[in-house]
């Protein structure tokens, strides 16, 4: 089954690449009103990018689209610039994908892209190290426990 999944998403990157460069380019027109633009070069840098931490974190996605919600959700950010613009995207897909592994399924991309952008603009204030060490361990600590059940959570908060 495991070899089956390999073969499945290596068929399904090799065709992906240009396509997904093309819809992070088609980004621009929505990101251009923040003074944000990616290059073709910095585009496919991040289909890279999403290809690794995919392999990475043994996880499949059929359609691509992550990476360009992701840009959407974040280009209005206050604290992303053009000059960091692109390492942010990098980073931010890295992390998403990371925190969806320690997820339960039932919590959807758009929930955790949510709760990302919601934590980068408020309390991390912008700061991708904070996102990644604190905020969104506390996000899938706190998932995780109501996601257990009830004597799971009892033994949890006996520690």
């Amino acid at each position: 089954m495991n070899e089956q999944k390999n073969v499945l998403a290596h068929l399904l990157s090799e065709a992906a690449p240009a396509r997904q460069t093309e819809r992070l380019l088609a980004c621009n027109g929505d990101t251009a009103a923040y003074g944000l633009r990616l290059t073709p070069q910095q585009a496919q840098a991040l289909e890279q990018t999403r290809q690794t931490a995919l392999r990475e974190t043994g996880r499949i996605e059929l359609d691509g689209g992550m990476t360009d919600k992701l840009i959407r959700a974040f280009c209005s950010s206050p604290y992303v610039t053009q000059e960091t613009w692109e390492e942010t995207l990098h980073a931010l897909l890295a992390l998403f994908y990371a925190v969806k592994n320690e997820l339960p399924d039932r919590m959807g991309d758009d929930a955790v892209l949510s709760c990302m952008r919601r934590a980068f603009d408020g309390p991390c204030r912008g700061s991708l190290e904070l996102l990644a060490g604190e905020a969104m361990p506390a996000l899938i600590r706190r998932w995780n426990r109501r996601a257990a059940g009830p004597a799971e959570r009892m033994e949890a908060t006996d520690d």
